[in-house]
């Protein structure tokens, strides 16, 4: 599931993963199944024991770049996810197989941003 207002992406797997073997930048953000609107994953924090249940909080960069996208993730019906092998690996170190774009699975929840700006800081000039 993709929850936008708390830029966490909770990811479900079938046997404990390690948190500490996440490799984010292998996680891509798809519009559609074989989608090219895609976005890869740069930064995130991943924390915890090592579950079947794995939330990464996502920079602010890349949920910044998600939500300006316009046609990604806008809803359940627009979130997708591929990975390549080796984005995480279970608690004996095997790495996860990849997950093509043309076979990335659907999100089962979405909740789009409903947190108000906040201003970071801003400039007077005279």
């Amino acid at each position: 599931s993709l929850n936008l207002s708390t830029n966490e992406l909770t990811l479900t797997f079938g046997e404990p993963v390690d948190p500490l073997s996440v490799n984010i930048t292998r996680f891509i953000m798809l519009q559609s199944r074989g989608s090219n609107n895609s976005i890869q994953l740069s930064s995130a924090t991943v924390t915890g024991p090592p579950s079947t249940i794995l939330i990464l909080v996502l920079s602010a960069v890349d949920a910044n770049v998600i939500k300006l996208n316009g046609k990604l993730a806008t809803s359940v019906n627009n979130t997708y996810l591929s990975l390549y092998s080796g984005a995480v690996s279970d608690t004996f170190r095997v790495p996860i197989a990849s997950i093509t774009s043309t076979s990335a699975i659907q999100a089962c929840s979405f909740i789009n941003d409903t947190a108000s700006p906040k201003l970071i800081s801003f400039e007077f000039t005279m």
